[in-house]
């Protein structure tokens, strides 16, 4: 982060890149005003850029701060939007779509939400075959897996985890303990 900062010093004016740092620097912050207010400001950032990876990451933050700050309806109104729009193809980074998905999953898991989760893995499943996202299918299915863990659906929470470890082994590149969760 402080190379970063560093380095937008040389910048004039403020672009997209201080809107990821500000997003970067909010995850330090408590679920409380100030991760708010600094999730709010690269919205606002990636609005005024016309940057839509940006904005559609820090809505998403922006959601999950909301319902862990107790304000459910509205946060989980913000990942609606976001999903919506990743769905819809304006989101290009990798990044910014998995962690949209699994956001939306983690804290439907929180939550237990699992209408919404259902209705928007339905979504995911389709988003991965179109795109052929082999990133987003395993770990938005753990995630959804623990949320039918905790709705007492034992059975298809197996499937659910079963799916997941079977994606991962075949060829998820991504980091050990991912690999673990997914297989729990």
């Amino acid at each position: 982060m402080t190379r970063a900062e560093r380095l937008l010093e040389r910048v004039e004016g403020e672009g997209a890149e201080h809107g990821w740092v500000e997003l970067m620097r909010a995850t330090g912050e408590p679920y409380r005003e100030a991760r708010v207010r600094r999730i709010r400001t690269a919205l606002q950032r990636g609005r005024s850029c016309g940057e839509a990876d940006l904005e559609l990451a820090a809505l998403a933050w922006l959601g999950e701060a909301l319902v862990m700050a107790g304000e459910i309806d509205e946060g989980m109104g913000h990942f609606d939007e976001s999903l919506a729009a990743v769905c819809a193809g304006e989101a290009r980074d990798l990044y910014v779509i998995e962690g949209v998905f699994c956001g939306m999953f983690l804290t439907c898991e929180r939550v237990n939400d699992v209408s919404r989760a259902e209705q928007w893995l339905r979504a995911a499943g389709e988003l991965v075959r179109r795109r052929n996202l082999v990133a987003v299918g395993p770990l938005c299915r753990s995630h959804y897996g623990g949320i039918l863990t905790a709705a007492g659906r034992w059975e298809e929470a197996e499937a659910e985890f079963d799916e997941a470890a079977r994606v991962f082994e075949g060829g998820y590149a991504g980091r050990p303990r991912d690999r673990a969760r997914a297989a729990r």
